[in-house]
């Protein structure tokens, strides 16, 4: 148990460094018992909340380009849904 916590917090501190520990979020909660499919919703659901803090962070700066953006989302949106 404490491999898989020393683990974990590994690849919470990649995440936050430089974003490559998701890599290692799946695994590691797939070795803590979760099942690999619930293990993979809750690594993208990380995702979420860090990409809000992170638009908000963007977005106070002024550093956003929302034209852009909303041309970019009213592609990306319909691709993702149909591909899914």
């Amino acid at each position: 148990m404490l491999a898989i916590i020393a683990l974990s917090l590994a690849s919470g501190l990649l995440i936050g460094c430089i974003g490559i520990g998701g890599v290692l979020l799946v695994p590691c909660l797939s070795l803590a018992g979760i099942d690999v499919h619930a293990a993979i919703g809750a690594s993208l659901l990380t995702y979420v909340f860090s990409g809000v803090i992170g638009v908000a962070l963007y977005a106070r700066h002024g550093s956003i380009d929302w034209r852009s953006a909303a041309w970019l989302s009213a592609g990306a949106a319909p691709g993702a849904f149909l591909g899914s």
